[in-house]
């Protein structure tokens, strides 16, 4: 419950955020699919910042992680004899 009190009293705070989502739950909602991935002998990872999540993190000034940073392209399927 304080947490929740904490976190909307930061919302409040940014306008920005505000225009972007409409209540705090939203943005919970979306951040909530980020997750940690600890694997034996291995370095442990967090799954990248996708969309929203991104718009997250941008209005409330929050730099992403290193290694979290979508780093994928789109790759288009041409199909030969088609344009």
């Amino acid at each position: 419950m304080i947490v929740f009190v904490l976190f909307t009293e930061f919302f409040d705070k940014y306008i920005k955020a505000h225009d972007i989502f409409s209540s705090s739950l939203e943005i919970l909602d979306e951040m909530r699919p980020i997750r940690m991935i600890e694997q034996a002998n291995q370095k442990a990872m967090i799954t990248a910042y996708v969309g929203a999540q991104l718009d997250i993190c941008e209005a409330f000034g929050i730099s992403v992680p290193a290694g979290c940073v979508p780093t994928y392209k789109l790759i288009e399927n041409k199909i030969k004899g088609r344009a």
